[in-house]
C-alpha cells in the first residue's frame, strides 16, 4: 500500500483480494492523504471496504418497477414494452425458484 502523487492529487494504491486497486484520495495534502489511506486500511481489516451502498441492493423486480414508472411510459415503443414485459414475467414464473416466484406473484397482486 502506498501513496503516489499525480499532478496535484495524491492517489492510493493497494492490493485487495489479490487485485491491484488504485483510488484518488481527492486531496493535494500529503498528511490528509495518509489519513485517508489509514482509514481505508482499517476498513479493509474490519471487512467494510467495498461494501455496496443500500441503494445498490435492489431486486430485479424493484428495477423493473422503477423502469416501468420512470422510463417506459415516456417511450414511443410503450405498447411493445408491454408485450416484452408480459413475456418476461411468464418466463420468470417458469424459471425462478419458489421464493422469487412468490415475490413476483405478490408484486403482481399489488398492481
Amino acid at each position: 500500500m502506498g501513496l503516489v502523487k499525480r499532478g496535484d492529487t495524491w492517489w492510493m494504491s493497494f492490493m485487495f483480494q489479490g487485485r491491484q486497486v488504485r483510488r484518488s484520495t481527492g486531496t493535494g495534502d500529503r498528511r490528509l492523504a495518509e489519513a485517508i489511506l489509514g482509514k481505508v486500511k482499517c476498513q479493509i481489516v474490519e471487512g467494510r471496504f467495498f461494501e455496496k451502498p443500500e441503494e445498490e441492493r435492489r431486486t430485479f423486480f424493484e428495477f423493473m418497477e422503477r423502469f416501468w414508472t420512470e422510463h417506459a411510459v415516456k417511450l414511443l415503443s410503450y405498447p411493445r414494452i408491454l408485450i416484452y414485459v408480459s413475456h418476461l414475467k411468464t418466463l420468470l414464473r417458469v424459471a425462478l425458484s419458489a421464493p422469487f416466484a412468490r415475490e413476483l406473484g405478490a408484486r403482481q397482486q399489488r398492481q
